[in-house]
């Protein structure tokens, strides 16, 4: 009898022993599969835990930081928020993450920039401050910290956090891009070209190929600039169309090619029907040429596609309003602003409409609803004038 119940209870052990390593495993894949589609949060630690999917190879050996599991859910609706201008529940939200999940670095970063994005620069610095506390040696929250204090004058701050940042990852394109676009303010070209022409002969992006093919025509070097934009045409994985119409734009300025341009234009609308930067590229060529009918359609046809912003809408009512069509400019300021309710470089169109056809009420409120998304000085102008 003893025997008996001895087996019993080996056997229930061995049960709960492979249950458990079962239902690990079960859960590391509800994980993956859930999460593997994220744009935010990708990966799985050792320990089956959710990480970040923006780590930087600083934090490679780091011990894993636990993510509440509220809170992808309310950092996504706080996105959402803020993409449609409701920035009060958005920071809310934001804060609340954070008080879920102190180390994680997106719900800083998003923190931050919403608070400069509302004029809050302050709140801004400070959190970015507290970040680098939390999140040490982030190169994501030091490149961001960056731009702020480069767009309010403290230059020697915006250096240190890009070298900072360039220390963890020498070759990172997006913080080379701002260090090196601050050295040709200052007029330190050659240090410029140097932090250029290190990533774009090594690891190079559409972007900084486009970059430093500015610098060479800003220098008087039109042929070096064709260069670099062929090479990046020929090397770079990603982006040729925003390549081509940076060529497109050099042939047609630099070259006086305006019929070579087009066909660039041509080719990078066959490689990326998609992009909606490349249908104002082309709208914009053919209003140049003063082929109006042609840019409408353009226009016309894009305006079912996904963008960041209505920046599309507001070319194409520029271009009725032009044109003589105030009732056709605002039916189309109408349905952008529905379509993307947090572009406030629309509604200040908008507003600027309405003043010119005498509806001074909607102007006012079109131009408060535009400085509330974000603070822009010619917004604040142009509702003065009204006033």
């Amino acid at each position: 009898m003893m025997i008996v119940i001895i087996i019993y209870l080996c056997t229930v052990l061995l049960k709960i022993q492979i249950g458990g390593v079962y239902s690990f495993n079960l859960f590391k894949t509800a994980v993956s599969n859930n999460m593997i589609k994220s744009k935010i949060y990708s990966s799985i630690g050792p320990n089956g835990i959710a990480k970040s999917q923006l780590t930087t190879r600083s934090d490679v050996n780091k011990p894993d930081r636990f993510i509440h599991p509220q809170v992808l859910k309310m950092f996504r609706r706080a996105q959402f928020l803020i993409r449609n201008g409701d920035n009060a529940v958005a920071k809310k939200l934001l804060q609340r993450c954070l008080e879920l999940s102190p180390f994680d670095s997106h719900s800083w970063l998003a923190l931050a920039r919403l608070e400069a994005k509302i004029g809050n620069i302050d709140n801004a610095r400070k959190i970015f401050s507290q970040s680098n506390d939390k999140c040490p040696k982030n190169l994501h929250l030091l490149h961001a910290w960056g731009h702020l204090e480069q767009k309010h004058g403290n230059i020697d701050v915006a250096r240190d956090c890009w070298s900072r940042a360039l220390e963890l990852d020498p070759l990172n394109a997006y913080v080379c891009h701002a260090l090196s676009n601050l050295e040709k303010r200052l007029r330190n070209f050659d240090r410029a070209r140097e932090l250029l022409k290190n990533v774009v002969n090594r690891r190079p992006t559409a972007a900084l190929c486009i970059s430093l093919a500015e610098l060479e025509r800003a220098l008087g070097r039109p042929e070096e600039a064709r260069d670099v934009l062929l090479s990046g045409i020929e090397n770079c994985q990603t982006e040729k169309s925003t390549l081509l119409l940076s060529l497109a734009w050099l042939e047609e300025d630099a070259f006086n090619r305006p019929v070579e341009a087009a066909a660039m234009i041509d080719d990078a609308l066959h490689l990326d029907s998609q992009n909606i930067r490349v249908y104002i590229a082309k709208a914009s060529i053919l209003l140049r040429q003063q082929k109006v009918s042609e840019a409408r359609a353009v226009l016309q046809a894009c305006a079912g596609l996904k963008s960041d912003d209505g920046q599309h809408y507001t070319m194409w009512s520029t271009l009725e309003l032009e044109d003589g069509n105030p009732a056709a400019a605002r039916k189309i300021l109408y349905e952008g602003a529905r379509l993307y309710p947090g572009d406030q470089f629309l509604l200040q169109r908008w507003g600027t409409l309405e003043s010119r056809l005498g509806n001074i009420e909607k102007a006012r409120e079109l131009f408060g609803k535009s400085v509330l998304i974000q603070p822009h000085a010619p917004t604040f102008v142009a509702w003065a004038i009204l006033e």
